[in-house]
């Protein structure tokens, strides 16, 4: 059984598609692309996927398998219309998806089995800035996620 790198990559962004859309964290949409500001509903979840990096596990490398760490940066675009509250609010949908994200961490999940470790490396609260065709920022936080997964060859 051959898997490469891409198809994994399609794989896994699927199942944390479904994972954000079917938690109970009323987040409306998912995105692992560029944003178009106009349709921005918050609260929302961008994925970027900033690197892929071999992992130097012994125990995973072999002459047919290669082990990767898909590095994201996970952006809550919580918006903010709370007033007073509006960074308390957003901290706290920020960590319903880390905690949401953590639940793939245990065995048995792991994104439905389609990679082999899940974790939240850090969390930062505050203003987000997106890069859209005008510079957009908003309330939320950033979560650095490292995947990693394993490439059959």
């Amino acid at each position: 059984m051959t898997t490469k790198l891409d198809d994994i990559i399609d794989s896994v962004e699927s199942e944390l598609n479904s994972l954000i859309l079917d938690g109970t964290i009323n987040a409306k949409k998912v995105w692992f692309t560029d944003v178009d500001d106009l349709t921005i509903q918050y609260p929302s979840v961008l994925f970027i996927l900033r690197n892929a990096e071999r992992n130097d596990m012994q125990v995973i490398q072999s002459s047919s398998r290669i082990s990767w760490n898909l590095n994201y940066d996970v952006f809550c675009l919580y918006s903010g219309l709370e007033g007073k509250q509006k960074f308390t609010h957003a901290r706290r949908f920020v960590d319903s998806v880390y905690n949401l994200l953590q639940t793939q961490h245990a065995p048995g999940q792991r994104l439905n089995g389609e990679c082999f470790d899940i974790e939240c490396a850090s969390i930062e609260y505050g203003i987000v800035a997106l890069e859209t065709p005008k510079q957009t920022t908003v309330t939320g936080g950033v979560i650095k996620l490292v995947i990693q997964v394993i490439e059959l060859f």
